[in-house]
């Protein structure tokens, strides 16, 4: 390793991640409404002076193709719901989900970083945004679970765009959100899931899902 590269490794920032039961719960229902496709969505939340990412809440946005014109359309939206009061003070999209219909499915797809990296790192239009080193992409760990010991997800995050997972991610109440989780289902909740996407079909459809979780 060269010495600008150990130097540019040094100064990374390290950020923790917490995910609340809401964002978990909401990202894994999308997954259960649609096993037979990719989902995808964003990730909210807020990020403190000492580098903490919470994780509040996840808005599921794709079943089918992820089109440039309709994610861009879909981010205005969301970035206008990040400003209500239905969300913390600050909250803005921290990152990106996915869940693959493939069981045995590890890793991020090249789309997911290219679409990641342009959310991280802001084009020459945007130049009122801050760079957001804390972006991250959570993938669904569909062989865990199962498991109520396991978060479910496999967390990436890319300060210099290399991401690699994080072992600075954990879920707020592992048990409780799990446990949760298996209730939904129970209920099948996810029946009543609205993605961005379903919205644009049926706009009576509520792509927020405010009431989704009760």
């Amino acid at each position: 390793m060269t010495e600008s590269a150990e130097a540019t490794e040094s100064s990374e920032i390290t950020f923790t991640y917490v995910m609340k039961t809401e964002a978990h719960n909401k990202a894994l229902l999308h997954a259960a409404k649609f096993p037979w496709a990719d989902v995808f969505g964003f990730l909210l939340g807020t990020v403190s002076k000492d580098n903490e990412v919470m994780i509040v809440d996840s808005t599921p946005l794709f079943h089918t193709a992820i089109f440039s014109p309709m994610l861009e359309v879909s981010t205005n939206l969301v970035e206008k719901h990040c400003e209500s009061d239905s969300l913390p003070k600050g909250t803005e999209i921290v990152g990106i989900y996915f869940a693959s219909s493939r069981t045995n499915y590890s890793g991020t797809y090249p789309k997911l970083k290219k679409i990641a990296n342009n959310y991280r790192v802001p084009t020459q239009s945007e130049e009122n945004k801050k760079k957001r080193e804390h972006f991250c992409i959570a993938v669904v760990d569909s062989a865990s679970l199962a498991d109520e010991t396991k978060v479910g997800f496999t967390l990436y995050s890319g300060p210099s765009g290399s991401w690699k997972p994080s072992d600075q991610f954990s879920l707020q109440y592992l048990k409780d959100a799990n446990s949760s989780f298996t209730t939904l289902l129970e209920r099948n909740a996810q029946d009543s899931l609205c993605d961005f996407e379903s919205w644009l079909e049926e706009p009576s459809l509520d792509w927020r899902n405010l009431n989704l979780i009760a």
